[in-house]
């Protein structure tokens, strides 16, 4: 089964939050580990996206800790508006050196993935010089500029299928199935098996309709510290069975790519 995996290159934690207060900076060179992971996906049929650089932002915390896989990263949610000095050039800098690191190693990224899907209109736009695909759900906005406290808004787009060219310009294979979220992990609802599949079977009503969701791999796991059960890989797997049943052909996002 054909399978992809959103990589954050360079993991950052500048506050300590995750590592007992001793502040942490690990370029993808020094991440043996995730590039063993990586390794063991590539020849197993899974494909890398890029999600990010860091999957934070330097110089503040940006919505609980500072540190990568947590924070933003394109969008200051503290204040809702664009982050300070953000703009197209600004957005791409941060954007390819996230990608070298990848291309250095020998890893290359069939798409883009921005964190917790939300990016300004310039990092979109940035995407966009860089990469054909972004592999998400989109977040579009009233202003090109937006400030959300000022009286615009934005929205997330869960697409149906396949978009063949946003307003950004790029080609949107959409994420419109959720993901598994339990109260244990902060969850304000649970998502489980049976509503990831009942989104599904309301995407069969579109023609040449397109399925997907993602899946955080600590779900996989016992945890003691949040008395959680592991119970997501059971569900995982139930998803996985379930979408087969559907008709659902299992693909990747490299065989998206325009012809």
């Amino acid at each position: 089964m054909p399978f992809s995996v959103g990589v954050v290159p360079h993991y950052k934690d500048p506050l300590g939050a995750q590592s007992a207060g001793v502040p942490t900076d690990i370029p993808m060179a020094n991440a043996l580990n995730l590039r063993l992971a990586l390794d063991y996906a590539l020849a197993r049929g899974g494909e890398i996206l890029q999600h990010g650089t860091t999957h934070q932002t330097e110089g503040m915390i940006n919505n609980a800790s500072g540190a990568t896989g947590i924070d933003y990263e394109f969008w200051d949610t503290v204040n809702d508006r664009p982050l300070p000095g953000d703009s197209v050039d600004w957005a791409k800098n941060r954007i390819n050196n996230g990608l070298r690191q990848m291309l250095d190693l020998g890893y290359m990224p069939v798409a883009w993935e921005t964190p917790h899907y939300v990016g300004s209109p310039s990092t979109l736009q940035a995407v966009a010089q860089i990469y054909e695909m972004g592999y998400q759900r989109h977040t579009y906005y009233t202003s090109d500029q937006p400030d959300l406290k000022a009286g615009d808004y934005m929205v997330d787009q869960f697409f149906p299928f396949v978009i063949e060219r946003d307003r950004y310009g790029l080609r949107v294979l959409p994420e419109n199935l959720g993901n598994l979220q339990y109260f244990e992990f902060g969850a304000d609802e649970e998502l489980t098996s049976k509503e990831v599949l009942e989104n599904a079977r309301y995407q069969k009503v579109v023609r040449d309709g397109f399925a997907s969701f993602f899946f955080h791999p600590f779900l996989a796991v016992e945890s003691q510290a949040q008395k959680y059960d592991g119970r997501g890989y059971t569900h995982l797997k139930e998803i996985v069975d379930g979408l087969t049943a559907m008709g659902y052909t299992w693909t990747s996002p490299s065989r998206q790519r325009k012809p």
